[in-house]
């Protein structure tokens, strides 16, 4: 199996230009399939190795969200064999958890307020947070961001999920927290906030929890808290589709009931007569 889900990879990464996140991400799917199935060949790969799988993943008392992101790396893998005409289980015998939408839970403008001006003294941090709400940038495209990165007014160019490209746009203040910051810079690593992802993440939990906001918070937390503010001072929703990079603006819309929560709470407070 081992060749194969390298020529997987490669085929992920060469034939569909599939991001090296995802792909990552996939390698650690594919990974744990294997072992947890102990599967020696695509050709053994069956109903009962989907059972085991699951089974198994139950066992490690995962999410039903989180089982589906495992099943889904196998679909893709059990595609790639039917692609390229390896015998193996079919794909669509695999069937992902049914999974309640849980309404997205926004951030405050005063909480937001709160976590910037409790890392303002921390010229890299406070950057960070500016950066990630006045663009809307996932994690994964922050942290590809590189050093010298131009911060035009007519924005900045990014690639996004499926290496889709899109312009972004830093506020003034996010730009002089930006240069602030660069000019603290004594290392010559080329990213624009190094380090590794799940530290940045981090730090973003660890400010909140200590401001005592009880919602999890997240980077993307700000990507939320951007696109819903937007909306909710009238910015077109097609708009806020390109500035997120949303190829359906069926995913844009989730905001729309975001805001239509705030709506239902405010009419709460409506007096009886």
């Amino acid at each position: 199996m081992e060749q194969h889900i390298k020529n997987f990879l490669h085929y992920l990464k060469i034939e569909k230009g599939v991001s090296d996140n995802t792909i990552t991400n996939y390698r650690y799917y594919i990974r744990c399939f294997l072992e947890l199935t102990k599967v020696a060949s695509p050709q053994k790969i069956d109903a009962d190795t989907i059972s085991l799988l699951r089974e198994k993943l139950h066992e490690k008392k995962l999410s039903k969200k989180s089982v589906n992101y495992h099943l889904i790396g196998l679909r893709a893998l059990l595609n790639y064999f039917f692609e390229k005409n390896i015998e193996s289980y079919d794909a669509r015998k695999v069937k992902l958890a049914k999974v309640g939408k849980q309404p997205i839970e926004i951030l405050s403008v005063e909480e937001a307020k709160s976590i910037f001006e409790a890392q303002k003294n921390n010229k890299r941090n406070y950057a960070i947070f500016l950066s990630l709400y006045s663009t809307g940038l996932r994690i994964s495209e922050l942290y590809a961001l590189p050093r010298d990165l131009a911060l035009r007014d007519e924005g900045c160019a990014v690639q996004g999920k499926g290496e889709k490209v899109r312009l972004v746009f830093f506020s003034e203040e996010a730009k002089k927290a930006i240069a602030d910051y660069l000019i603290t810079r004594t290392d010559t690593d080329p990213k624009l906030f190094p380090g590794a992802k799940r530290n940045i993440q981090k730090m973003i939990a660890t400010t909140a929890r200590k401001l005592k906001i009880k919602k999890k918070v997240s980077a993307h937390s700000f990507r939320h808290l951007f696109a819903s503010s937007l909306i909710a001072s009238g910015t077109p929703l097609h708009y806020v589709q390109n500035l997120l990079g949303h190829s359906s603006i069926a995913t844009t819309s989730v905001y729309l009931h975001a805001n239509n929560l705030e709506l239902q709470n405010a009419h709460k407070k409506l007096p009886t007569i």
